[in-house]
């Protein structure tokens, strides 16, 4: 397990860090409270990896799709949010478990909400330091 405190000015700099250690299929579970920086992570990997859009909160479309180049392959990353979901159902309803079959890259916003349908996964913790600073804990499972 591996944390780090990161400055919200620096939440880029730890962007492009972390986008080098992503594989083609992970899953990454994000966990923190409202307000802890989620969205504005992955919209920082997004832009280090060449997105094709700009990051939007996927809070009321629950997924959102982009196209990124990872290791000279373009692949979709998908940013959801489970926010609004209510149980494992509907996670199986949207179709969430067969769109993270592939070889696209996931970042899931509550993704404590999904542990028990995954069994590999990379878990982001992202704890409120201050007003200006964050604490990323990344654990592989």
């Amino acid at each position: 397990m591996a944390s780090e405190t990161v400055h919200r000015s620096d939440i880029g700099a730890f962007a492009r860090r972390f986008a080098e250690t992503i594989q083609p299929g992970d899953i990454h579970l994000l966990i923190g409270p409202l307000g802890a920086g989620k969205t504005t992570f992955v919209r920082e990997i997004a832009r280090v990896l060449d997105a094709d859009a700009m990051v939007s909160s996927p809070t009321f479309t629950i997924v959102n799709e982009y196209d990124i180049a990872l290791r000279g392959e373009r692949m979709p990353l998908r940013h959801v949010d489970l926010y609004r979901l209510e149980g494992v159902d509907a996670v199986h309803t949207i179709g969430l478990m067969d769109m993270l079959a592939d070889r696209g890259v996931s970042f899931i916003e509550w993704g404590e909400r999904l542990k028990p349908l995954v069994s590999s996964y990379i878990e982001i913790t992202i704890d409120i330091v201050s007003d200006d600073a964050r604490r990323f804990t990344v654990e592989r499972h």
